[in-house]
């Protein structure tokens, strides 16, 4: 089954969470929200598995329901 954001850019999964997204604190040397808004969910996935500065963050906190404007 595919994850919920499949084939999703980062831009449009942004457009469903809540704008305290952006707030949250990301480890020294992560990119930005704006500079990854063209990413796809599978790229911030590899990344995030790669361990890459920020990108597990970042892809928890896309990932994470809290987050989401309906809750």
């Amino acid at each position: 089954m595919p994850h919920r954001h499949a084939g999703l850019s980062v831009r449009e999964i942004l457009q469903v969470k809540k704008a305290s997204i952006r707030r949250a604190p990301l480890p020294k040397g992560s990119p930005s929200f704006d500079s990854i808004l063209n990413l796809l969910w599978e790229e911030v996935a590899e990344k995030a598995q790669q361990r890459m500065t920020g990108y597990p963050t970042i892809y928890k906190l896309l990932n994470d329901h809290r987050f989401d404007k309906d809750s």
